[in-house]
């Protein structure tokens, strides 16, 4: 394997942190996770709970982020913070 290659591990890692600051903004933002599911368009928090916890291998895709990031109203790269 190459060094510059990630393993399952790694994509898991970031997927946890990308959960961990999409949380993180939500907080600072005050948004309750309905809020925020409602405001992508979803009508249940199961979407937001899970991916922010990475609970059963569940995360966010790219279209999530950037509906996250318009309604937090924030840049998508802020969810990429110490990755």
């Amino acid at each position: 394997m190459k060094k510059d290659e990630l393993t399952e591990n790694d994509i898991r890692n970031i997927h946890i942190l990308i959960g961990k600051n999409v949380k993180k903004m939500r907080v600072k933002k005050k948004m309750t996770q309905l809020q925020l599911s409602c405001s992508i368009g979803h009508s249940a928090v199961g979407t937001i709970s899970m991916c922010e916890i990475h609970l059963n291998d569940k995360h966010f895709n790219i279209e999530h982020l950037f509906r996250i990031a318009n309604a937090l109203d924030c840049n998508v790269i802020d969810f990429l913070k110490d990755i």
